[in-house]
């Protein structure tokens, strides 16, 4: 008798239900996000004579291993449940080198956005624990406004705004995906100056990462304008990631007045 709740389409359910919960439940959840929320809302309901298998059980199956080959007419499953399976186990790929285990389309990554988010969520995760009462905010969302104190004017877009329980910005940062031998570029520096004077920040800092063999690391001070101190901080995106993490929420914290431990700068 033939049937949809076969293995092959319980997997895939599973790896749409899996996405489906972590972006209705995610912080972030912009127009982008909530599109894409809705789409696989929508996928869902394809599978709706396919078991919800908790148990998993359907990893066993060969079609769903790719042990045994599909039947012609199903041939464009084989990529879709590779991909479901690394989902359904939580799994991940390397991006940097060859293999067969996955056919995949190609992929466009935008790396100054994904490190942004990295750098913003790490922050906002760490100062939760330390520093509870500032907010770790998006300059382009919800930490906006203009760069002039009154219209016309365009808006301020600082990467990352510190908001304080008083409403005030002690701290923007500005996230650069260009890994630093040096100071950073003069725009960079420029740029976000221009965003502290907006925000009246007392503390601007550009973050980028580490370049290989680079004598710059973590935290440097690039010099003063009146009361705004200019920051330069270098994540080792090769080096230990929780130890870098770490760093990072230490650093900037410290940087904020009320932080009840300091670091040497």
């Amino acid at each position: 008798e033939r049937t949809a709740d076969t293995a092959a389409n319980r997997c895939l359910k599973m790896a749409v239900w899996i996405l489906a919960r972590s972006y209705g439940q995610s912080a972030d959840l912009n127009r982008e996000r909530r599109r894409l929320a809705a789409r696989l809302n929508a996928a869902y309901r394809l599978f709706e004579d396919a078991e919800l298998d908790f148990r998993l059980a359907f990893l066993a199956d060969p079609l769903v291993l790719g042990t045994a080959t599909l039947p012609t007419t199903r041939d464009y499953y084989r990529n879709a449940l590779d991909v479901a399976r690394l989902v359904v186990t939580n799994s991940s790929v390397h991006l940097d080198r060859a293999g067969s285990d996955v056919h995949m389309p190609s992929l466009l990554i935008a790396m100054d956005e994904v490190f942004e988010r990295y750098v913003r969520n790490v922050l906002r995760d760490g100062f939760a624990s330390i520093r509870p009462d500032l907010r770790v905010l998006d300059g382009n969302r919800e930490g906006k406004k203009l760069l002039f104190d009154a219209a016309p004017s365009e808006p301020a877009k600082p990467d990352i705004v510190i908001r304080a329980p008083d409403s005030s910005t002690p701290v923007v940062m500005d996230v650069k995906y260009r890994p630093a031998s040096g100071k950073p570029d003069r725009a960079d520096i420029n740029q976000v100056i221009t965003y502290a004077a907006s925000y009246r920040a007392s503390i601007a800092v550009v973050v980028q990462p580490r370049a290989e063999n680079s004598p710059r690391n973590r935290l440097m001070q690039l010099g003063n304008i009146v009361n705004l101190g200019v920051f330069q901080y270098v994540m080792d995106l090769g080096a230990d990631l929780d130890e870098e993490e770490a760093a990072l929420i230490e650093a900037v914290a410290a940087l904020v007045p009320g932080t009840a431990h300091a670091i040497a700068i």
